[in-house]
């Protein structure tokens, strides 16, 4: 059984690299493609981008659905608010899953002693950590911060403030 979890979780750990991988080469297809979406969709589009840009780490984040947003003439409040929706969501998802496998995500990065600092670290730290992913180039990833056993009240309070000041930038 030990095998089969460390299999899904190299498996997983892969799948995510790939897409941050494709993410980087094909930035501006992507962006295409959110922006054909959305002047199909509309809003509910906006919700799902940034719901899914949020969910897996990328570089292309989804404040720049912003732009977009505006090349379409979109109403700016409506889509603020649903990118903030979108953003929060999948934040918010990405950390209960990170939450919920961390031992099968953490064992394929980390040894158990490291394991143990990097939780602590977080326990100490981990709310800066959010800030300071949030509004730089880093690469912000809640299900990594979920696997690392931040405390879920401060990882909802610091995503909530960073996601909503992001988006009025």
């Amino acid at each position: 059984m030990k095998i089969i979890l460390k299999i899904i979780s190299v498996f997983f750990a892969l799948i995510l690299i790939l897409l941050f991988v494709v993410s980087i080469f094909y930035q501006s297809a992507l962006i295409g493609f959110f922006q054909a979406k959305m002047k199909t969709y509309g809003f509910s589009s906006l919700f799902i981008a940034s719901f899914i840009l949020e969910s897996v780490p990328q570089y292309v984040a989804p404040q720049l659905l912003v732009f977009v947003a505006a090349f379409l003439k979109f109403p700016f409040f409506e889509t603020v608010l649903f990118l903030y929706l979108g953003s929060l969501s999948g934040s918010i998802i990405s950390f209960e899953i990170g939450k919920q496998w961390k031992k099968q995500i953490l064992s394929g990065f980390f040894n158990k002693n490291r394991q143990i600092k990097t939780h602590d670290f977080m326990g100490n730290r981990g709310k800066w950590w959010v800030l300071l992913t949030s509004i730089s180039p880093l690469p912000y990833l809640p299900l990594v911060f979920g696997a690392l056993n931040l405390s879920r009240k401060k990882f909802i309070i610091y995503t909530k403030r960073n996601k909503l000041g992001q988006l009025l930038w």
